[in-house]
């Protein structure tokens, strides 16, 4: 389940509409076990809103958010898994990171992938829309992601 995020804080979905979406979910015996929060970082209440969704998704068991921007997760989101962990324990907290922000790209130090690291519990691979759109799409070759991994 992705969930947007306005500039202001204010969501661009209708809320009412989460609880619906979790109960045909349920009904259907596929459980929404991932939520995804995407949107202006520095939005009002971004970390606060991401928090208050998540009862509309008792079963979630991950949400990611600070996504597909490393440079705010590691400026805005090192304490924000410890925040939604003390209301949401069982959760595990993660982010994603753009395709080539992950193996191309990315500026980080050590120090700062160790600061992720010590914070969140997963990171996913933003893909959206197809790795073949980026420049470098010779690189989503399964070998190529695999060698980049390690």
């Amino acid at each position: 389940m992705t969930i947007h995020i306005n500039n202001d804080g204010t969501l661009v979905e209708d809320e009412t509409k989460f609880s619906d979406y979790n109960d045909i979910a349920d009904e259907l015996n596929i459980p929404i076990k991932s939520v995804k929060i995407h949107g202006n970082y520095s939005a009002t209440n971004y970390l606060t809103t991401s928090i208050n969704m998540l009862e509309y998704f008792p079963s979630a068991e991950t949400i990611f958010i600070y996504n597909e921007q490393l440079n705010n997760v590691v400026s805005s989101g090192l304490s924000a898994p410890a925040a939604i962990k003390a209301i949401y324990p069982d959760i595990k907290v993660g982010f994603t990171v753009a395709y080539n922000q992950c193996f191309w790209g990315n500026d980080l130090t050590q120090s700062q992938w160790d600061s992720l690291a010590n914070n969140y519990d997963i990171m996913g691979v933003h893909m959206y829309p197809s790795c073949t759109n980026y420049v470098n799409s010779s690189n989503c070759k399964y070998d190529t992601v695999i060698e980049a991994f390690n």
